[in-house]
């Protein structure tokens, strides 16, 4: 985990060829993320209305930036943060976003 950072924090300041792996690696989460949302739509359990894609996108930058943050500071209580972010990604993507629990 480390080493990706290390790699990808040099592809981006450097501008490094390496870039474009990042980029296509990164795509191809956003891609099975987003395949993940359009399966919760057809099966009913997440709005129709929500972009897949731009969906994808938020919840692969939540999770990017969390194991950032997990390696600048490692006693980070990673929990509540979990949870926080559980409970935004669900009222975002619920069928009724008044009733969502959290």
């Amino acid at each position: 985990k480390k080493s990706y950072f290390m790699l990808l924090s040099d592809a981006v300041a450097d501008a490094r060829d390496t870039r474009a792996l990042f980029a296509q690696s990164h795509e191809r989460v956003k891609t099975l993320l987003a395949n993940l949302i359009l399966r919760g739509q057809r099966e009913g359990v997440i709005r129709a209305d929500v972009d897949a894609e731009s969906g994808a996108l938020m919840v692969g930058s939540l999770l990017l930036g969390l194991s950032m943050q997990s390696l600048i500071d490692p006693k980070l209580m990673i929990a509540p943060v979990e949870h926080a972010i559980h409970t935004h990604i669900a009222r975002s993507f619920a069928l009724d976003v008044g009733k969502s629990n959290g």
